[in-house]
């Protein structure tokens, strides 16, 4: 009885030896080439005429978006931002696809109104006096 019992245990023990060792398989996917990754970066003139409002839009399929608008960042496919000052603003979007990072080349917003309805806020107007009635903080460390 007892060989039957050690002779059970070496048998489970083999088997199990030999059924982990598989070889694992470390692959990634394959990375994309910039002419696979689509996406739009669409001012909105109806909403602002200035190009205040941006809409962001990721159209390249199992690719996390990675938006740097300058003023913020974001991950979001759809995303919509929105300028106060006029001036030039750079938008940077890479695809994180399984293979890898993919930097696309930056598209310039030109915007050419102010909208002062986007720093109206209470929080910013607390901070900074508002649109035209900048504070000035003078910080005392003595």
């Amino acid at each position: 009885m007892k060989i039957l019992k050690k002779l059970s245990w070496v048998l489970m023990l083999g088997i199990l030896l030999i059924s982990a060792c598989q070889k694992d398989n470390y692959e990634l996917g394959k990375i994309l080439d910039k002419s696979q990754v689509k996406f739009e970066v669409v001012q909105d003139l109806q909403t602002d005429p200035g190009g205040n409002t941006v809409i962001l839009i990721n159209k390249t399929p199992e690719a996390v978006a990675m938006w740097d608008y300058g003023t913020g960042q974001s991950t979001r496919d759809r995303d919509t931002v929105r300028f106060a000052f006029k001036g030039d603003y750079t938008v940077k979007f890479s695809a994180m696809t399984a293979g890898g990072v993919v930097e696309m080349d930056p598209v310039v917003v030109k915007v050419t109104d102010n909208n002062f309805n986007y720093v109206n806020d209470p929080l910013w107007i607390a901070l900074t006096g508002g649109p035209g009635n900048e504070k000035t903080w003078i910080l005392d460390y003595g």
